[in-house]
């Protein structure tokens, strides 16, 4: 409410001001001097623009948190934090992706709520540009079926709030092709360190780091 109240004061404003200019024009074209008038033409101007940052994809539910979803509801997520195809979502347009995940044929002694360890580096990632996304989901993956398997996919994002436009570029690919089971979630230790050596090109190891929220096996 508040900002639609601003937003109607901006206008009022805007519109008082180019009735002045009106008045001010007619009374220099009276005089003649339209070198003053090109000089207001150029100084002058009213916007009301909207900030881009106030806009976002979805946000990442939580049990304490609302969701507030833009796009429309997603399916209900598969199991397990990493599936055949991994995409990993930094700031507004970067993207990485990974194949690296574990299949469980039985559950037991396994801690669900914590990730697998995959053992992540810098080099199992492969930056995506943006401008290139879409033929890269079309080239890997082509169907809902492959190798006689459901596809299965996750995105996983640097925060809660999705700004990175790459997150309407993958869903809308999915449910273009009836891919339904994929999930959203916060990017886990593992891609956090692999993702930020890759972008600093800082050296890590994943087999030294040291990890607060351990693993689903520990």
């Amino acid at each position: 409410m508040a900002k639609a109240q601003a937003d109607l004061l901006s206008l009022i404003i805007c519109f008082d001001i180019k009735i002045i200019v009106l008045l001010v024009v007619n009374n220099i074209l009276r005089n003649g001097n339209r070198l003053i008038l090109l000089g207001m033409i150029v100084s002058v101007s009213c916007s009301t623009k909207t900030n881009n940052k106030d806009s976002f994809y979805f946000v990442i539910e939580h049990p304490e948190k609302m969701i507030h979803d833009k796009i429309t509801p997603l399916p209900p997520p598969s199991p397990g934090f990493y599936h055949r195809y991994n995409f990993i979502l930094v700031d507004t347009s970067s993207v990485f992706f990974h194949n690296k995940y574990i299949y469980y044929t039985c559950g037991t002694g396994i801690d669900f709520s914590k990730p697998p360890r995959l053992f992540l580096s810098a080099d199992s990632l492969v930056e995506i540009k943006i401008e290139a996304l879409s033929l890269f989901l079309q080239t890997t993956i082509p169907d809902t079926i492959v190798n006689g398997k459901m596809v299965t996919a996750n995105i996983s994002s640097q925060t809660d709030t999705i700004r990175n436009r790459a997150f309407k570029i993958i869903t809308d690919y999915f449910n273009s092709q009836n891919i339904r089971r994929y999930m959203v979630r916060n990017w886990t230790e593992e891609e956090a360190f692999a993702v930020t050596s890759k972008i600093n090109n800082s050296p890590y190891d994943p087999k030294e780091a040291e990890f607060i929220i351990g693993f689903d096996s520990e």
